[in-house]
């Protein structure tokens, strides 16, 4: 309340703009934090800098795990030039570190859309997503894999390792969808098994923490005639 009352008193006190910045972020509260990190930079850096500028400082506080302020610095840099898909990169990246999946995935998408690689096939982009994948880069194997998908919409395998990725961070509604898109693209699939392999596969991915995969693979055996 008191520093809320000292900004009240004076505009210009970017001190007290920036402890309760502090403040909020001690408390989790990521908006009022950002909006008052914005808030306390001097009112001349905020006309002199240029994009890239800003962009400099937000990695840099990046680096040193300022993420919150970061993410201030970064859509500073945004504000000025809307298409600067390093900054979008920074924000996501800082947004990771902080869990915020939704705002990274937004802002990651936005750095892949800005990413001119008409060249790149729906091949590539799944090797692509392979590799992010392997890297623990679940977010950009997503947005990878669903490129892939969207140039080959038959492309079994990256609907299988996308909705990995969606698990792995925890959307297991997207994920159930992706296995069962694979189940839908491939019908021999179910055909191929019996009752009781379905049985042993969902028993298995249970096990192994497959939740996902799992929900697909009781789902599938409850569509076979009941025993009993």
């Amino acid at each position: 309340m008191f520093l809320t009352k000292c900004i009240y008193l004076d505009k210009d006190f970017r001190s007290a703009y920036q402890k309760r910045a502090e403040i909020y972020e001690k408390l989790e509260m990521l908006p009022e934090s950002i909006s008052d990190y914005q808030k306390s930079i001097e009112p001349w850096l905020v006309q002199k800098n240029t994009a890239e500028d800003w962009l400099k400082l937000g990695q840099e506080l990046f680096a040193s795990g300022r993420w919150v302020q970061s993410i201030a610095y970064f859509s500073n840099a945004l504000m000025l030039k809307p298409n600067l898909k390093t900054a979008f990169a920074g924000r996501a990246q800082a947004y990771l570190r902080l869990n915020r999946y939704l705002f990274a995935l937004e802002d990651f998408r936005n750095s892949t859309e800005l990413w001119q690689e008409n060249s790149y096939t729906s091949l590539d982009w799944f090797k692509k997503g392979e590799t992010e994948e392997k890297q623990g880069a679940f977010l950009q194997a997503i947005l990878s894999f669903t490129k892939a998908i969207q140039q080959n919409p038959d492309l079994l395998l990256a609907y299988q390792k996308r909705g990995t990725s969606y698990e792995k961070i925890g959307f297991f509604k997207e994920a159930i969808a992706d296995f069962h898109t694979v189940l839908q693209l491939s019908p021999n699939l179910i055909k191929a098994k019996t009752l009781q392999n379905w049985i042993q596969k969902a028993e298995n991915q249970t096990k192994q923490k497959q939740y996902s995969e799992a929900i697909v693979s009781y789902t599938v055996l409850l569509q076979f005639k009941p025993l009993f």
